[in-house]
């Protein structure tokens, strides 16, 4: 299970005419490569830096209620750069590289928020990729090299067992 974690943050609710906005503050700065929404409520992944070197940071999840105004804050400790996705089973997963010392880009996938009592999976080494929904029982991500114009198009078909 992740740990709820209490991250001090200087969050502005305002409402505009394209919707709902929140601004988050923090001390040292704040990064939110992403989100979904979930039960209907979003999910963020912020990079929380946590002092003035501009590296130091820690990767958490912000859950806000329905109501956009009231938050719950944990911590990832399983690995950075994560990316949300849906299981075909509507369950929030996240697919996070793991940290080693020797080697790059080892990716793993497991439930976003229920974590006991799972096996972690063994991680692999995957291009990190943008999920784009779910196809029958599977759960498309698809990967564009913006470095390479003319690059083919990679696109994953992950399918979840569930083991008994």
């Amino acid at each position: 299970m992740l740990q709820k974690t209490d991250i001090s943050f200087n969050a502005q609710y305002q409402q505009t005419a394209l919707g709902p906005m929140i601004i988050l503050k923090s001390p040292y700065g704040i990064s939110s490569p992403e989100a979904i929404s979930y039960q209907n409520k979003p999910i963020i992944s912020c990079n929380y830096y946590n002092n003035s070197d501009g590296y130091s940071y820690k990767v958490i999840y912000i859950m806000l209620d329905s109501d956009l105004q009231n938050y719950t804050f944990y911590i990832e400790s399983d690995g950075y750069l994560p990316t949300f996705f849906i299981n075909p089973a509507g369950k929030l997963y996240t697919s996070i590289e793991v940290y080693h010392p020797d080697k790059y880009g080892l990716i793993t996938m497991f439930p976003c928020f229920e974590r006991d009592n799972i096996t972690y999976p063994k991680p692999k080494k995957m291009l990190p990729s943008d999920y784009i929904g779910i196809f029958h029982n599977f759960a498309m991500f698809k990967y564009v090299d913006i470095f390479q114009p003319n690059s083919w198009i990679n696109w994953l078909r992950l399918n979840l067992k569930t083991v008994s």
